[in-house]
């Protein structure tokens, strides 16, 4: 089932109890969790691929699909017949332009006009904007943005005649400390290290 932004929204009112807005504008907590997002990398990583098709005399390929990933290339194959099967190639290099990387091989066209060329390489989790929007990190890992949200909004005064009574039993009295309210900030910060630990992906490493 897809995890949407609404639904990190709703988990993280609920931890906070804060489906009001109160502690914290909804603008505000979707930050927070996109903070929590990319924080991820280079842990977490999605697995993208572009293509392109060879033509005589040809060297240089856009690859148009990582356009703005900032995606560390991990693999780089050639399709060894029209249609058929890739194989690993090698004597390349990627210049990242303005627009999209380009790769190029070094040596001229590398195949028959017709085959592929693929890119394999690994990018940023996606920044959330619509509640609607769907978390594309692995399985398991929905829980980290909310957890690092935990942490930002714990730490952050309610607002400044209430710097840290967060958690008064009331109002204007008993105020916790400055240590108390780091405290439960860094509770938060301490089960996302935990989780992300526990899900730490294979390195996808660059290779050119």
């Amino acid at each position: 089932m897809a995890v949407t932004l609404q639904n990190l929204l709703d988990d993280l009112n609920d931890r906070l109890n804060d489906t009001a807005n109160a502690q914290a504008s909804v603008a505000t907590k979707t930050r927070f969790i996109n903070y929590g997002i990319a924080a991820t990398w280079p842990d977490l990583y999605r697995v993208v691929t572009a293509s392109a098709s060879i033509v005589a005399g040809t060297s240089e390929y856009p690859l148009t699909a990582l356009a703005g990933l900032d995606a560390r290339i991990a693999r780089i194959e050639v399709q060894t017949t029209v249609g058929g099967a890739y194989v690993d190639a090698w004597d390349t290099s990627v210049n990242p332009t303005a627009t999209s990387p380009l790769l190029i091989f070094r040596g001229g066209a590398p195949g028959a006009t017709g085959c592929l060329v693929r890119a394999t390489a690994a990018a940023k989790l996606t920044k959330l904007s619509l509640v609607t929007d769907n978390y594309d990190g692995p399985l398991g890992t929905d829980e980290l943005p909310v957890l690092y949200a935990m942490a930002m909004c714990t730490s952050r005064p309610v607002d400044d005649r209430l710097d840290y009574k967060r958690y008064s039993t009331t109002a204007d009295k008993n105020g916790v400390g400055v240590e108390e309210l780091t405290g439960v900030a860094s509770f938060w910060m301490d089960q996302y290290d935990r989780l992300l630990e526990r899900n730490r992906m294979p390195p996808l490493g660059a290779i050119v």
